[in-house]
């Protein structure tokens, strides 16, 4: 990638002006997250260890509700969280959940 000159005259790559961007939004995040009185968000090695209990589940019906997938799931392990997306323009919920089961093979 070509060089890219900041305010100060100082020459950094776009990688390393993105890193810094990245860093001042995660400052700015948590700063808004604890104002709000809201937790911060996870880091990253914890959003891996959540992703990694995280199942996608296609083709839900479009009516199911997140108790019916507990529900049905319930067998597989301790449900600790279930997530059904919605389209953010219609706010209609999208074909596809995600349960979060914490099993015996799970860390």
């Amino acid at each position: 990638m070509a060089p890219i000159i900041d305010n100060n005259s100082n020459v950094c790559s776009m990688d390393e002006e993105l890193e810094a961007e990245a860093v001042v939004l995660k400052q700015i995040q948590n700063k808004l997250s604890e104002k709000m009185g809201m937790m911060t968000p996870p880091t990253e090695e914890e959003q891996k260890a959540i992703d990694a209990k995280s199942v996608f589940i296609g083709n839900v019906e479009y009516g199911a509700t997140i108790e019916e997938l507990e529900q049905h799931f319930k067998g597989c392990g301790t449900i600790v969280r279930t997530t059904i997306p919605k389209d953010k323009v219609t706010k209609k919920q999208k074909k596809g959940s995600s349960p979060n089961i914490q099993t015996s093979q799970n860390p």
